[in-house]
């Protein structure tokens, strides 16, 4: 349909952990551009973190669930 309507498509399945994020998440990216042009997708970046270096070390007691709560929740 965008075609017909002038437009170059340009679609691929990327990782997040191929562009530097340490997730495993795929997506499907898709550019169209009106009038002819080119997309060339970005090369992948090596990853250079892990989950664990993301993670901080004192979190306020303000981001727990209670006791209570979480029972409710379960």
């Amino acid at each position: 349909f965008l075609e017909s309507l002038g437009y170059s498509n340009y679609w691929k399945d990327l990782n997040a952990k191929d562009y530097g994020v340490a997730q495993n998440r795929n997506r499907t990216y898709m550019f169209s551009i009106k009038g002819g042009g080119d997309y060339v997708f970005p090369e992948s970046i090596p990853l250079q973190k892990s989950f664990e270096q993301y993670l901080e070390n004192n979190v306020s007691e303000e981001f727990y669930i209670k006791t209570d709560r979480a029972r409710q929740l379960i």
